[in-house]
């Protein structure tokens, strides 16, 4: 199945924050191409400890603060086209969880949120297909694809979770914390091609998407079974500056901030609850002591 997209489009968007205003066209489009397998190709499967990332969008960000849900600093802005190049080929069998912060900024076209081989017809990968034509796809190698209608290009901060789990052949699709989408899974290994890129591809589209705490894990961590960290993809992106991403494996990962105590609000919580008139959201039981923060820049 081919993912819809066959215009050209042009950006000329004025993100001067942190020096970076670039104006570019963008030619859109599928392109297959075959890739490499990891035992023909130059890059390590798997290294320990693993790269940085590379942003390769010619368009991006670093916004003053992330996503609510994280406490973070800063957050990713990126186009599309891109991506993040993560230079190494991951690989994983029996188990798998991606998990990140996601908020569409801009743009009305195709927004991956990872795509293995720069391809809109073949590959793993997952996103958004345009502000029209609200849902989300995840193309699967291993089973049946998932396409739940669900709109979250409504300008908010959304927790997406991909679950793989060879404990019982399942691959499950969490937004929020709610389950949206379930498909099978084979018990396969998968390997990333070359040209793998999360948070894009490298001939993408316009869209603009903010990303915060973006981590791929070789485990089956569903909602409620814990903290979601990777010793080989762990991108807090908390950088706040440059062209690169840290990798920061095995970092510990606290829980999503629901509500801060009045004595540890600072900058960027303005829009968290105070613990103490917590707005009930339908979800816990509604309890009002103080969240655990994540880590800051200044506590590295």
């Amino acid at each position: 199945m081919r993912d819809s997209s066959t215009e050209t489009h042009t950006t000329d968007s004025p993100l001067s924050r942190r020096g970076f205003l670039i104006s570019t066209g963008i030619a859109a489009g599928g392109i297959g191409l075959t890739s490499l397998p990891a035992g023909a190709s130059h890059l390590p499967v798997n290294p320990s400890p693993p790269p940085h990332g590379s942003i390769e969008s010619p368009v991006f960000e670093w916004l003053g603060e992330g996503a609510p849900q994280t406490g973070n600093d800063c957050a990713l802005r990126l186009s599309d086209e891109g991506g993040v190049d993560i230079g190494y080929h991951f690989e994983f069998t029996d188990a798998l969880t991606i998990d990140f912060y996601w908020r569409h900024h801009e743009g009305g076209d195709l927004a991956y949120m990872w795509n293995d081989q720069d391809s809109t017809s073949s590959g793993f990968r997952a996103f958004t297909n345009g502000v029209a034509g609200s849902g989300m796809n995840v193309r699967l190698p291993w089973a049946t694809d998932m396409s739940p209608n669900v709109h979250i290009q409504d300008g908010e901060w959304h927790n997406i979770r991909l679950v793989v789990d060879g404990s019982d052949n399942t691959t499950t699709l969490y937004i929020d914390g709610d389950q949206i989408a379930q498909s099978g899974y084979d018990g396969s290994t998968f390997t990333t091609s070359d040209t793998f890129r999360a948070m894009g591809r490298p001939s993408g589209e316009s869209t603009m998407i903010d990303y915060d705490r973006y981590v791929w894990a070789p485990e089956a961590i569903h909602p409620g079974e814990g903290d979601v960290s990777s010793d080989l993809l762990h991108y807090e992106l908390d950088d706040c500056d440059g062209d690169i991403v840290e990798n920061e494996p095995g970092d510990e990962v606290d829980d999503p901030v629901d509500c801060i105590d009045r004595r540890e609000r600072g900058r960027g919580d303005e829009d968290i609850p105070e613990c103490d008139d917590r707005r009930e959201d339908g979800r816990g039981d509604g309890s009002t002591q103080p969240a655990r923060r994540s880590r800051r820049r200044d506590d590295r």
